[in-house]
């Protein structure tokens, strides 16, 4: 997931205009995102593909972050044809529950999954193709807060570091178990993880904050608040 993250974070690849490129990124991300039918986030995810064959993007990176997003997808949207009222195809049973999969609640889990996948899906190429700084300077273009812009680029910065330092401290717990003590006592150990990792992540965002206010030449009291 970090290397994912960290192949986002790079130099436009097309020399495309970056407004006009981060406007159409936005506007086809909220459309799909928004739609009510089946054709038009098909159209969305085909288009996808198409800019990224012909401007001669790698898909080895867009492909990962496709997949990761189709995969928590899927685990957010199996209850919906569980829930959703209609005629039912087919029923389980668990031990006295009887769980109905309806025909309405399967179309709507279909749709569902298609939406999310293809505004990821078009969103990806864009980044990839202009960059992630790309983006930032697209924004910047349209006069989006500076503190929302100077957000968005240090995310995508350390979001990676904290995934890796996270694994790291993970795997350092981990290895100090020396017998089986159980998935419940492994859960209250490795919690311990999360309190460290927040505490890791508040000194180096405090040292971000020290050398951004250390090279700054001009007022940096709207930085003070982040």
């Amino acid at each position: 997931m970090a290397e994912t993250i960290d192949s986002l974070n790079t130099e436009a690849r097309v020399p495309l205009n970056r407004p006009l490129a981060t406007a159409s990124a936005l506007i086809l991300t909220s459309a799909v995102a928004f739609s009510h039918n089946f054709e038009f986030p098909l159209l969305i995810l085909l288009l996808s593909i198409g800019i990224m064959i012909l401007t001669n993007t790698p898909l080895r990176s867009w492909m990962r972050i496709i997949t990761l997003t189709l995969a928590w997808v899927i685990l957010v949207s199996i209850p919906l044809p569980f829930i959703t009222p209609g005629e039912p195809v087919m029923s389980f049973t668990f031990n006295s529950m009887v769980l109905n999969v309806t025909e309405e609640g399967f179309h709507i889990m279909i749709i569902f999954i298609l939406r999310i996948v293809s505004a990821s899906s078009i969103f990806t190429a864009f980044v990839l193709i202009i960059g992630w700084r790309g983006i930032i300077r697209g924004l910047e273009f349209f006069r989006i807060p500076r503190e929302l812009t100077l957000l968005l680029k240090l995310s995508v910065i350390h979001i990676p570091l904290t995934i890796r330092e996270a694994a790291k401290i993970i795997s350092a717990r981990d290895a100090r178990i020396m017998k089986d003590i159980g998935v419940k006592k492994l859960w209250i150990t490795l919690a311990s993880v999360v309190g460290e990792l927040f505490l890791r992540s508040y000194e180096r965002a405090w040292r971000v904050d020290k050398a951004i206010k250390a090279r700054s030449f001009e007022s940096t009291n709207n930085f003070s608040r982040f």
